[in-house]
């Protein structure tokens, strides 16, 4: 699977946010990313409680090889992550989806429902907009889909 630049996946049954170091982000930049992003995400309420699971599963990182994509690459990933998850006994899938490609696949294409997003540039961090720089149109989407029958409303 040479297509495959990285998966990580992560099965949550305790918090939404885990801690990540530094050193597990691999460079500063990417450490206050994560930092700035996990106080935006203090305002999503809890999740096990919103939609009545034990655990559920998050999708951390999926990327394709530019040479590999518009090739069905990220569609199968995903769908091995749901045989997966639903394997495991997991009712509920959510994720970060960044990139427009991404965002198709798992809302137009997996039927993930989008539960929230946030434009980059509003991102702040120590009273600094961080990613003011980036396009305004630019942003993250926070999706969900359950395998429970539990409807998905917008938080």
């Amino acid at each position: 699977m040479t297509a495959i630049k990285k998966v990580m996946m992560k099965s949550v049954s305790t918090s939404w946010v885990s801690g990540l170091s530094k050193d597990e982000c691999g460079n500063e930049e990417w450490a206050k990313l994560l930092a700035v992003y996990k106080q935006n995400k203090a305002s999503i309420p809890n999740l096990f409680n919103h939609f009545n699971v034990e655990k559920y599963f998050y999708l951390g990182y999926l990327s394709v090889r530019p040479d590999f994509c518009s090739r069905g690459v990220g569609a199968s990933l995903l769908r091995q992550c749901e045989d997966f998850l639903k394997n495991q006994g997991h009712g509920l899938a959510v994720a970060d989806v960044t990139a427009d490609q991404t965002k198709h696949i798992c809302i137009s294409k997996m039927g993930f429902n989008v539960l929230g997003e946030m434009k980059y540039k509003d991102f702040i961090w120590k009273g600094q907009k961080i990613l003011a720089h980036v396009n305004e149109k630019e942003n993250l989407k926070f999706v969900a889909k359950t395998y429970s029958g539990t409807p998905i409303k917008k938080l």
